[in-house]
C-alpha cells in the first residue's frame, strides 16, 4: 500500500478496548444477565460479558428454522423459572413464535439488531446498541432502590428520593 497504517491500527485497538470496558461496565452493573433470543445469535456476547443464554425460540443460527411444541414448552418453563424479562427478536425475522411466547408469559418481545451493522457507528455502534438495549430492558423492570445505581452508570447523580418523586409524578400523568 505504501502507507504506514500502524497509527490507525493502534487507534482501532484503543477504541475496541474502550468499547469492551464500556460494555463490561454496563452489563456488570446488572444483578444478572439472562437472555432469550428468537434464534441462537448471542453466544459470543454472552460468554464475553457473563450473560446466560436461557434459550432460543428457534434453536440454531438460522432464524428460518422451526421449533417443536416441546422446544417451545421447554423455553416457557425456563423463562418462568429464571425470570427473564424479554425475548430479543432480530428485526426482519418473523418472530411470530417469539412474540406469542412473550405474550403468553407476560413479558416483552424486544427488537435487538445482532447481525446487521447500523448505517452509522459500524461495529462499535452495533455493540453499544446491543449492550444498551439489554441493560435498558433489565432496567425497565428494576425496583426503585436499584434505579440510583442505573442512573449513576449513565453519569447522573440522583438521590433515590428524586427518582421516587419522578415516578410518582409520572404515574399521576399517566
Amino acid at each position: 500500500l505504501g502507507r504506514d497504517l500502524s497509527a490507525n491500527g493502534a487507534k482501532l485497538i484503543d477504541d475496541l478496548k474502550a468499547l469492551d470496558a464500556d460494555i463490561s461496565s454496563k452489563i456488570g452493573s446488572l444483578k444478572s444477565c439472562e437472555l432469550v433470543t428468537d434464534h441462537d445469535a448471542l453466544e459470543y456476547f454472552a460468554a464475553r460479558y457473563g450473560c446466560t443464554i436461557v434459550g432460543s425460540v428457534v434453536p440454531g443460527l438460522s432464524s428460518a428454522g422451526e421449533s417443536t411444541a416441546s422446544d417451545v414448552q421447554s423455553l416457557k418453563n425456563a423463562v418462568a423459572k429464571t425470570g427473564v424479562r424479554a425475548i430479543f427478536v432480530e428485526p426482519g425475522s418473523s418472530g411470530a413464535i417469539a412474540r406469542a411466547v412473550a405474550d403468553e408469559l407476560g413479558i416483552n418481545a424486544v427488537e435487538l439488531t445482532v447481525e446487521r451493522l447500523p448505517e452509522r457507528g459500524g461495529y462499535v455502534g452495533l455493540m453499544r446498541n446491543l449492550a444498551d438495549t439489554i441493560v435498558r430492558r433489565w432496567a425497565d423492570h428494576t425496583p426503585l432502590h436499584r434505579m440510583e445505581r442505573i442512573y449513576g452508570r449513565d453519569g447522573l447523580d440522583l438521590a433515590r428520593q428524586t427518582i421516587c418523586d419522578w415516578h410518582i409524578e409520572l404515574s399521576r400523568l399517566v
